[in-house]
């Protein structure tokens, strides 16, 4: 009778101690990739490609040939958001035999109003430049797509941007839709001239 008990309690004690065993082993620590070559530089995007793919990799220092860096990762994404051509952007890295695989995914800026997008600036905040492009309706003609690009280098070059160049893309070959989107791309250039008082220039991107 005894040795039936001592049974049953093993049988009832052993489950509970692997579950209590499992619970308590310790996870792996993540792959380490430090050093090693980068084989390829892949962009994936998180929603519309709104920015060309070469543009993005202009912004990032960790290119195929080169050695993983976390230091280096971490000014990658610190230029990708200076840069104004992002949203949200994270790296991960895959093995490749000794090499490794990086991949950027890439999250790029939802459209202000009337399927406008854009990218690149840095200066003034896209709410601003929404307003400054003056379109209100949700199927602007040709004419007035044109008018709202001269209307915002008009606003940069006010404020001392004579450089800036404002481009018209559609990157998803829509251009024959009714109801198209597009991507005002500004290429803002450096500061060149000091902007007259009571034009109330900003210097840092404001918010919304």
């Amino acid at each position: 009778m005894r040795r039936s008990l001592v049974r049953a309690a093993a049988r009832l004690l052993c489950p509970v101690l692997l579950i209590g065993l499992s619970s308590c082993a310790v996870k792996p620590p993540p792959p380490n990739y430090e050093g090693r070559r980068i084989a390829s530089l892949s962009i994936r995007y998180v929603g519309r490609p709104t920015v060309d793919e070469a543009r993005l990799k202009n912004s990032i220092s960790s290119k195929a040939g080169t050695r993983y860096s976390n230091e280096r990762l971490d000014a990658d994404i610190m230029s990708l958001y200076e840069s104004g051509l992002v949203d949200d952007v994270r790296f991960t890295a895959e093995p490749d035999g000794k090499a490794i695989r990086l991949i950027a995914e890439i999250q790029t800026r939802p459209p202000l109003c009337c399927g406008l997008f854009v990218s690149g600036n840095t200066v003034f905040s896209d709410q601003r430049l929404a307003l400054v492009s003056k379109l209100k309706t949700d199927e602007p003609t040709g004419a007035q797509i044109e008018a709202a690009r001269r209307n915002i280098e008009e606003y940069y070059r006010r404020n001392g941007y004579k450089e800036v160049k404002v481009t018209l893309t559609f990157p998803w070959g829509h251009t024959g839709s009714k109801n198209r989107e597009w991507v005002f791309d500004i290429h803002e250039g450096p500061l060149t001239v000091t902007p007259k008082l009571g034009n109330q220039p900003v210097w840092t991107k404001q918010p919304g």
